[in-house]
């Protein structure tokens, strides 16, 4: 029963190990990158839209940010024709009806 009950523990000990070792690498990554850049920057943004992501980051608590990376993902700014998905989300954010 002893014996059982180590080689459990040392299954789970072999089983955490790659998790332990993939969230250090992420601290480390996190840690390395400057938490001041961003994925989009801000010249590729067309201007028209940084105020409108700015009032709806105020109002909803959203970083305008993730605001403008969801619309560039999207419909990469609204530049689609038609901004309209296979499964029917729509416009500029691709949100279904």
């Amino acid at each position: 029963m002893a014996k059982r009950r180590k080689l459990k523990k040392r299954a789970m000990y072999s089983l955490s190990v790659p998790f332990i070792i993939l969230g250090l690498l992420l601290l480390v990554l996190f840690a390395l990158s400057d938490s001041t850049s961003k994925l989009i920057e801000s010249k590729d943004i067309p201007e028209e839209f940084i105020p409108i992501y700015k009032a709806a980051a105020e109002e909803y608590g959203v970083p305008w940010e993730l605001l403008a990376a969801h619309h560039r993902v999207e419909t990469k700014f609204s530049t689609m024709d038609p901004m309209i998905s296979p499964v029917g989300a729509e416009g500029p954010m691709q949100v279904r009806p």
